[in-house]
Order: structure tokens, then sequence, then C-alpha cells
């Protein structure tokens, strides 16, 4: 920018009412006296050659500043564009990270709370059937050998009944059957024997019906804890599906917001392409106003140039009308001693002094 405002200074001439002689150049880099008089004759201040080359350096001037400025101005906005895009990938980069590592917590979380329900209910099964099948199988073995001492001593005990029947007939009708009460003793014996023999099968029964029951309970029992175990697991599936959607919106929420930032940063570079378009077409015009300026710079030097040749050729006729009016003025000096007489006679011969 310093180079291109140190050769645009050109011609500024002053801005009073006279036009005297103007500074040419100032000196600078820019200087475009060529080693001349650094002042400009005022009759070619008001040329009007001289006045549109002033005005056209002045409006290339202040193009040129506007075109640095508006170059300076695209330059800072795409820095800062660079850095917010810069800083954009940056976040999505470490957002994309931690919605990466949530999916990968969560998806091991659940894998997790899968495989323990499964061991859980494998656990729960394995212990119910092996509390329950050992205690079936006695109870049931007790039950049918007590069913079928019940059955056998009902069917002696009929059976006793029916004979003890038969031999009190066997007395009334016999009258020498009464001579024999051993015989009635031992079967009344036998028959009190198989009458507590049934009592106490009939206690076992009840003590078999009594563990049945307390077994049943205890089935019961275990359905009862297998089923909130189950509903517990339940639970806890729930939860973790709960948490997989919660993920599942949040993942979407994620790639929303990923899909949107891939849209700004897409926007953001054909802002950029735009951007860098107008800047080559910037270059572009300032390349052109550059070389409009060199040509100018020329032209102004052929001016230039041209006035020091006027200026000379004006120089040399002033000093050849100075030795013509000196060279005038000696013969009227030597003329002016002639006599009186030879006085017509000379004016007739040298009218060109009196024009």
């Amino acid at each position: 920018m310093s180079a291109l405002g140190q050769t645009a200074r050109m011609v500024q001439p002053n801005e009073g009412s006279s036009c005297g002689y103007v500074p040419f150049g100032a000196g600078g880099p820019g200087d475009l006296s060529l080693g001349k008089p650094e002042t400009i004759p005022p009759e070619i201040c008001n040329h009007e050659a001289f006045l549109r080359l002033r005005a056209e350096n002045q409006d290339l001037r202040v193009a040129l500043e506007q075109s640095n400025a508006m170059l300076r101005k695209r330059h800072g906005e795409m820095l800062d564009f660079q850095e917010t895009q810069r800083r954009e990938r940056e976040f999505i980069a470490v957002k994309f990270q931690e919605a990466k590592s949530l999916v990968l917590r969560l998806t091991n979380e659940r894998n997790s709370l899968q495989v323990q329900l499964e061991e859980a209910k494998k656990h729960l099964w394995v212990e119910t059937v092996s509390d329950l099948e050992p205690a079936k199988e006695g109870h049931a073995e007790d039950l049918q050998r007590l069913m079928e001492a019940k059955l056998k001593l009902e069917k002696e005990r009929n059976q006793m009944m029916d004979s003890t029947a038969s031999n009190g007939v066997r007395m009334r009708e016999e009258p020498d059957v009464r001579n024999r009460p051993t015989e009635v003793d031992v079967l009344l014996g036998a028959g009190a024997r198989n009458v507590r023999a049934e009592q106490d099968l009939q206690e076992k029964l009840w003590e078999a019906e009594r563990q049945n029951t307390l077994l049943q309970e205890q089935v019961k029992e275990l359905k009862e804890k297998v089923s909130c175990l189950t509903l517990h697991l339940t639970e806890q599936a729930e939860e973790a599906q709960r948490k997989l959607q919660i993920l599942a919106e949040e993942k979407m929420s994620v790639k929303a917001q990923v899909t949107s930032l891939l849209g700004e940063l897409h926007e953001s570079q054909r802002s950029l392409e735009v951007c860098t378009q107008e800047k080559k077409k910037t270059e572009e015009s300032l390349r052109i106003v550059q070389e409009q300026q060199q040509e100018w710079e020329a032209q102004m030097k052929q001016q230039v140039l041209q006035l020091d040749q006027h200026r000379l050729q004006v120089q040399n006729l002033e000093a050849a009308l100075k030795m013509e009016r000196q060279n005038a003025r000696e013969e009227m000096g030597v003329c002016s001693f002639s006599s009186a007489c030879e006085g017509s006679s000379w004016m007739s011969c040298c009218p060109a002094l009196f024009r």
C-alpha cells in the first residue's frame, strides 16, 4: 500500500487562486521531474490537458485507496471466517467424540444388563428346580407308601371284621365254640392292634398332608419370589430400554446438530468461495487500475518531457529575441551620430526599426 501510495504521487498544483509555480514530485519515490526544475510554469497550470491529468490522477489515487481498504477488509473477514470455521470444526469434533463415547457406554451398559438378566433367570430357575425336585419326589414317594399302607390296613381290617362277624355267628350257632375263648380274644386283640395301626397310619397321612401343604406353601413362596425377581428384572430391562430410547433421542439430536453444523460449514465454504472470487475480481480490478496508473504515469512523463522541450524552445527564442534587440540597439546607436541631412535617407533605408 505504501509503495502504491508513493508511486501514485504526481503533480499537485496549489489550491490558491493564483496559478504560480507548483512543487512537482515532492522529492518522493514517485518524483517525475527527471532532474528538471521542480516547478511548473504558470502558463501550464491552467492547461486543459494538465487539469485533466491532475483530476484523473486524483481519481486513480482515490480508487487505489478504496481498493486497498476493501482488500484489507476482505482479508480480515476471510481470516475471521477461517478462525470461525476452525472453531466450529473443533466443536463438532468434540461433540462427535462425546456422542460416540456416550453411545459406546450405553451400549455396554445395555449388554451388561442383558447378560445379568439372563444369568439371574438361569440361576433362579436352577435354584427353584433344585429345591423343588427332591422335596417333591420325596413327598410323593412317602405319600404313595402311606396310601399303599392305608389300603393294605383297610383290607386287613375288613378281613378281620368279616372273620370276627363269621366267628360270632358260629359261636351262637355252635355251643362248643364257647369253649374256645382264646381264639376270639386273639382276634379281638388283633383287631385292636389293627385299629391302632390304622390310627397311626391316619396320623401319618395327616402329617404327610401337613408336610404337603407346607411344601405347597414353600412352592407358592418360591413362585412369588420368582415373580418378584422377574418383575424386578423386567423393570430393569424397561429402565435399560428407556435409557436406550433416551440415548437414541440424544443421538438423533446430536446427528441433527452435526447435520446443521455441516450445512452451516458448507454455507460458510460457499461464502468463502464467493469472497475468494470477489477477491480475485478486486485484485484483477486493482491490477487494471495499476496498469492504467502506469500508463498515466508514462503519459505524464511524456508530457513533462514535452513541457521541458517547450521550455527549452521558449528559452532559445527568448535568447534569440534578446540578441536581436541588442543588435537593433547597437544599430540605432550608430545611426544617431549621422548627419541631419542623411536623416531622411537613413530613415528611408531602415524602416524596419520604426515598426
